[in-house]
């Protein structure tokens, strides 16, 4: 140990203030060393001390006893803040979609935090585990080493050790509560909190499989769906799987694709000991065209249980002439009148009976014997056969027109293109050219593995949100490569960007682009490409005309980014051509806010209510606001010569605060309320700095005079 123990004293109360270290002095010291450096030599902890805390040496060459354990317990304790926020935020998240679903066992939780756990984030955390862990019990006097026992970890476990803990199993909660969310929505709130105990159980106990997983690829005939589905050996609803949740139109767009051979995405299915089938992903898709011909197995199970009140109605409007052939009709099994009603098979009936039976669009209208009651009409609408869109009617694409309106039964000997197939060759005959491919998991898979394998296929497989869209479709195109450099995404793969572009390079820029500070300072998260939105967002203002005929539109903000990579020979080749021009705005307007690094304009603007996201959060700023600080930022600093005089002036820096405290966000996003709030935010904080419509330079932007446009907007 250092030879300066005569310290001790001094960081005893440091670091622990009144309180005794756990054991005697120089074994606490020794072991509190060693567990959060890994060292114990004095040398090793100077070595270790410069590197990485820049603490130097005194006179003698020593680091003093006291700036060693003070350096390491700041250090910890920040590590414990980082986790315990960590913490809270995925259990406020928790708590949120309790209180959504009227999830009783969660009310009055309490998951705030100062500078550590409070006995109220305590009781909340035990309370929690008590509502969701059937076998989880509360202690009976809370203390530390008992809260501790009630989690499984020993008394020893430091505080850090005990929140890195708890985290990993609030991380495995969430996953749950998000399955439990969507069962509740789909099925509403009877029996919720016994469906959230098995989840929880089923989570708590499932054994990770990390055996080899064995796969082949087919190509299946929609028949072969149906026919397997009919038969019982096709389950679309597995346990593993979310209930229906696609909307009719997705459907309807699924069926239209089919019939203009457009190629679906692989289904994964998982064959069983028995031969049967569980789909894994590709449940909607599935569900789609099972509904549209009539073979959902939910659908067709609620049909056939209503026959014998079809087939009472039919016995009640028989002649007497007819009459004996009522019993022809009571012997007759539900199942194949069912089948006669979605119109895949004809009843070996007189047809003065037969001509009775409605088909599936009269049954679904009918009072007396179609779906009675809420439950049942639910039912009958998600599980049952659909119509096409009436918006085909005037579509070009003759197969569309011909089905408008229509059910299955009603097109299925309609041709799909001439001299081609028909619609009901596609989905009952085996030999049918459209065909989907299909990943068959081996019969030895568990499953354990194939709930593993759903679960990694639902999350890499969500749908694109319009960023990633954009970053799909616009994938060649400079323009979005240098969004991506302005916004930082991979910078270690920077130069791969532009391996065809001979007229820049990544490591030219890379410096220049490390000091555009502005996502940042507006703590814009990168989750799914986020920060890419908001750039775009922020370049489309600028350098994007919304005008049409001398009138300012306002598209929504997908739209908006989309018009500005679309036009590619106008507004995005400009941003191509001036990119250097382009950083230098980005790097002055981050200068802007933080007003010579002492952030004067951030601070002010920190203190707006409801310039802060909803969340509440210090360090994150709500998108809107954000855009339109930094739209405005941009156009002060390229058009205001004296931008830096002005930021620095103190009533610049109260005029932005009164100004912006009069501004609400708006109730409703992608609307003309969303466009008014940046009109009148943007137009408020250029006019400070003594900018507006008549003196911006629209030619520094594309000709785009976006104030001009707002002004306009406006009046």
């Amino acid at each position: 140990m250092p030879d300066n123990w005569d310290t001790f004293e001094k960081t005893k109360q440091l670091v622990f203030g009144e309180n005794e270290p756990p054991i005697g002095a120089e074994e606490w010291a020794e072991d509190y060393l060693k567990q959060h450096f890994g060292v114990g030599t004095k040398d090793e902890i100077s070595h270790d001390l410069n590197e990485s805390a820049s603490i130097e040496p005194n006179a003698d060459g020593v680091i003093p006893l006291v700036e060693i354990i003070q350096y390491a317990h700041e250090s910890y304790e920040t590590d414990i803040q980082n986790v315990l926020q960590e913490l809270t935020t995925t259990l406020t998240g928790i708590q949120q979609k309790f209180t959504e679903k009227e999830f009783k066992p969660a009310e009055s939780l309490d998951f705030e935090h100062s500078k550590g756990r409070t006995s109220a984030f305590n009781d909340s955390l035990l309370r929690l585990f008590a509502a969701i862990d059937p076998d989880f019990s509360i202690p009976a006097t809370t203390s530390d080493s008992n809260i501790k026992q009630a989690f499984g970890l020993e008394e020893t476990t430091t505080e850090l050790e005990f929140l890195e803990r708890i985290k990993e199993m609030i991380d495995d909660l969430d996953s749950v509560v998000k399955e439990w969310n969507d069962w509740v929505s789909d099925n509403g709130t009877s029996n919720a909190e016994q469906v959230l105990n098995e989840l929880f159980t089923q989570s708590k106990n499932e054994v990770v499989d990390l055996s080899r997983v064995k796969a082949e690829v087919a190509l299946w005939n929609i028949s072969e769906f149906i026919h397997s589905s009919v038969d019982g050996k096709l389950d679309i609803d597995p346990i593993y799987q979310r209930n229906d949740v696609w909307a009719p139109t997705a459907a309807i767009s699924l069926i239209h694709s089919i019939l203009r051979g457009i190629p679906l995405p692989s289904v994964i299915l998982w064959e069983n000991a028995s031969g049967h089938f569980q789909v894994i992903d590709g449940k909607q898709r599935i569900s789609s065209f099972l509904k549209f011909y009539g073979a959902h197995p939910s659908g067709f199970k609620l049909l056939e249980s209503k026959m014998p009140q079809l087939k009472e109605y039919l016995v009640s409007k028989l002649s007497a002439s007819s009459k004996p052939y009522e019993s022809v009709i009571n012997d007759t099994p539900n199942k194949d009148v069912a089948r006669h009603v979605l119109g895949h098979a004809v009843l070996p009936w007189p047809l003065q009976i037969k001509n009775k039976v409605p088909n599936i669009g009269k049954w679904l209208n009918n009072q007396h014997y179609g779906p009675t009651g809420p439950e049942e009409k639910k039912m009958a609408n998600k599980f049952l056969p659909f119509k096409l869109n009436a918006k085909t009617a005037d579509s070009t694409v003759p197969v569309l027109k011909a089905t408008s309106k229509k059910y299955y039964w009603q097109i299925k000997e309609e041709q799909v293109e001439q001299n081609g197939p028909t619609i009901g060759n596609i989905f009952e005959v085996g030999s049918s050219s459209y065909k989907i491919p299909v990943i068959k998991f081996d019969k030895e898979t568990t499953p354990s593995q194939i709930r593993q394998v759903f679960k990694l296929y639902n999350s890499t497989g969500m749908k694109l949100n319009p960023t990633e869209q954009n970053n799909a479709s616009y994938q060649d195109q400079l323009s979005l490569k240098l969004v991506l450099t302005i916004c930082k995404i991979r910078p270690e793969r920077g130069d791969e960007l532009y391996e065809d572009a001979t007229e820049f390079n990544y490591s030219d820029v890379k410096e220049e682009v490390d000091k555009i500070t502005l996502l940042e300072d507006f703590g814009i998260k990168e989750t799914r490409f986020n920060q890419m939105k908001i750039m775009s967002w922020v370049l489309s203002f600028l350098y994007q005309n919304t005008r049409k005929a001398e009138k300012v539109t306002t598209p929504s903000t997908t739209a908006f980014i989309e018009l500005f990579f679309e036009n590619a020979g106008s507004s995005s080749s400009f941003l191509s051509t001036n990119f250097e021009t382009t950083l230098a705005m980005l790097i002055n307007a981050s200068e802007l806010l933080n007003s010579n690094d002492d952030q004067k304009i951030l601070h002010a603007l920190s203190e707006v209510p409801l310039f802060t996201n909803k969340k509440s959060k210090q360090d994150e700023w709500d998108d809107l606001a954000s855009v339109s600080i930094i739209v405005a930022s941009c156009l002060i600093v390229r058009c205001v010569p004296k931008w830096k005089e002005i930021a620095d002036k103190e009533e610049t820096i109260q005029e932005i605060k009164d100004y912006m405290i009069k501004l609400k966000l708006p109730a409703k996003q992608q609307t003309k309320d969303q466009w008014e709030y940046f009109a009148k935010k943007i137009l408020g904080f250029c006019e400070i700095f003594g900018l507006d419509k008549d003196n911006l330079d629209e030619n520094k932007f594309h000709g785009n005079n976006v104030l001009q446009n707002f002004y306009d907007f406006l009046n």
